[in-house]
């Protein structure tokens, strides 16, 4: 059974860096010039922006918003980003996420997705396509671009992870200014159509502000918790490096005492052997002052007999 027209109406937000082609891809869904398109490097696009209307036979809502890497402050860019929830109260149904095909994947194309993913959670990733632009760098041959993709990926690890996370949700749009409007209308009609799929594959369910207000709670949750076990982290080292010196305060502690103890010893024994030899040294004198013991004997018995002698005369 055909769908409804109240049935197909959708609600997209893009979102990239500068210079992607996401305010181009904004027209082209909406078949328009009404959003901004920058020259080059510049952004085209300052603030969010917001269009309403029925057009590719749908009732659809496109929200254009600056590039996450076009300010020096990035908390601008978010700012922006949060502001365009306030553009569909309802929700959204879907998250284009655009990266230019015919350009390499750096750093900064990888930072302007995260900043959108941080700020909506996981459910980002399930609401999100991945739209190529600039499909004329392939001649708009989708069977050619996906087995240039499979390369691609395994030499891009994160580009690999993006996909992988949005269910390998993705499209090839020629949103160039000097595209064939034909082959465009047939890449964004297939596109819509995809994002209509998804939409029923989610029975309709939108993100919303709630879940974007649960996302912040829960990422000022974490950020406590991650403050917390840094402060925790710190009293811990502080712990440790106290502990650390009172055992080194005590080991030399330590050290003193044995190395007095040792002194202590060494200048008893020394005592000792002083003593020793000054003992030795006057038995050794006493000894030298002293006749033979058998001198001795020999006086004792001679003196008797001289006597004797005497007493006979």
């Amino acid at each position: 059974m055909a769908m409804s027209k109240e049935a197909r109406k959708t609600a997209m937000l893009l979102v990239s860096k500068t210079g992607s082609g996401k305010s181009s891809l904004a027209n082209a869904l909406l078949d328009t010039k009404e959003f901004q398109v920058g020259r080059g490097m510049l952004s085209g696009t300052a603030h969010c922006k917001c269009i309403s209307t029925h057009a590719r036979g749908r009732d659809l809502t496109v929200v254009d918003t600056p590039g996450t890497m076009d300010v020096a402050d990035e908390e601008k860019a978010k700012t922006e980003i949060r502001r365009a929830i306030s553009f569909c109260p309802e929700g959204f149904d879907i998250f284009l996420v655009v990266l230019k095909c015919d350009a390499r994947f750096t750093a900064e194309e990888r930072r302007a997705i995260e900043v959108v993913a941080e700020m909506f959670g996981a459910e980002f990733y399930k609401h999100a396509i991945v739209v190529f632009s600039h499909g004329d760098e392939f001649d708009n041959n989708e069977t050619e671009f996906r087995n240039e993709l499979q390369e691609i990926r395994k030499k891009i690890p994160y580009l690999d992870q993006l996909l992988t996370r949005c269910g390998n949700r993705f499209a090839l749009v020629d949103n160039g200014r000097r595209c064939d409007r034909a082959v465009q209308n047939k890449q964004i009609e297939a596109l819509l159509s995809k994002a209509e799929g998804l939409v029923a594959s989610k029975g309709g369910r939108k993100y919303t502000s709630l879940e974007l207000e649960a996302e912040r709670r829960r990422a000022e949750e974490a950020e406590r918790k991650k403050a917390e076990e840094a402060e925790r982290r710190e009293k811990e080292r502080r712990e440790q490096e106290r502990r650390e010196m009172e055992s080194q305060l005590m080991a030399q502690q330590r050290e003193r005492d044995e190395s007095r103890q040792k002194e202590q010893l060494m200048r008893i024994m020394g005592g000792v052997l002083q003593l020793g030899l000054a003992l030795a040294s006057s038995a050794g004198t006493s000894a030298a002052e002293r006749p033979p013991t058998g001198q001795l004997m020999s006086i004792s018995w001679s003196t008797p007999m001289d006597n004797s002698d005497d007493d006979s005369d």
